[in-house]
Parts: structure tokens; sequence; C-alpha cells
């Protein structure tokens, strides 16, 4: 059951896409929302809404410092986001400045970056990007060693 994952700046809008499963889609309409679809539960959130009553911090009992060791978790993202393909991505830029345009376009023709990156004079600026992932090989990127 594939996994997708698509950013679009054009239209503010996030999609999370696990299929067969459900979907997780966040969009700027007026205000962020926020919805969920899992199976037959179907769910729109106003996050602007969600603040509510903030409560009061627990009082924090004295421990002995430990110092924590993050390398291990972050060694284990890298392992989960390098299982990842991405399928398609775009970058537009434009600085503003004509002439520090017409210094990166020349980039647009870079073999590895050709189709995907644009060098604009018109003030469009946007990313796009969609990522494919297997749900087995993201699991065995996290157990592995």
């Amino acid at each position: 059951m594939p996994l997708y994952i698509e950013i679009d700046t054009r239209v503010p809008e996030a999609n999370l896409r696990w299929v067969s499963v459900g979907q997780c889609r966040i969009w700027f309409q007026q205000e962020w929302l926020l919805n969920v679809q899992i199976l037959f539960y179907r769910h729109t959130f106003r996050l602007s809404a969600q603040t509510g009553k903030k409560k009061k911090p627990a009082e924090k009992k004295a421990r002995a410092a430990k110092p924590k060791n993050m390398l291990p978790k972050l060694k284990k993202g890298w392992q989960v986001l390098r299982s990842c393909t991405v399928q398609q991505w775009q970058l537009s830029i434009d600085t503003g400045d004509f002439a520090k345009n017409a210094e990166l376009y020349p980039f647009t023709f870079y073999p590895a970056l050709c189709g995907h990156l644009r060098i604009n004079f018109t003030n469009e600026n946007y990313f796009f990007i969609r990522i494919h992932n297997q749900v087995w090989k993201m699991l065995m990127a996290y157990l592995r060693r």
C-alpha cells in the first residue's frame, strides 16, 4: 500500500495519502484547515479554533540530569527518509533582481536540475514536491540496525 506526500506552495496545501487507508490534508482558505479521512471516518478541523485554555504547567520534580543522546534517533530518521522516493519536484525562483536572476539562470540547464528548476523574471516563487514510499520500506528502514 503506497504512501504519497504532496506539498504545493502555489496553493498553500499539503496532502498525505495512504492508499486504501486514508488521507490527511492541510490547506489555507481564509484560515488553516485540516481534513482527516480514515476509512469511513471524515472530519475537518479548524486549526485557528484549536487555541483553547492554557493549562498551568505542572511542577517538575528535580531529577538527576541525564544527557540524552539524539544521535540514534537522527540515524533512524535519516534511514526512514532515505527509503522515500521523490517522484516529482519543481522549484521556481524570482529574486526580484534582474541581475541576480540572470546569474542564476544557467543553473536551469544543469542536467540534474533540468525540468525541475525554473529561474523566472515574473515574480513567481513556488515549490512543489511529490514523495512516494511503501509502508514496508519505512518499517524495514526503521528496524534495520
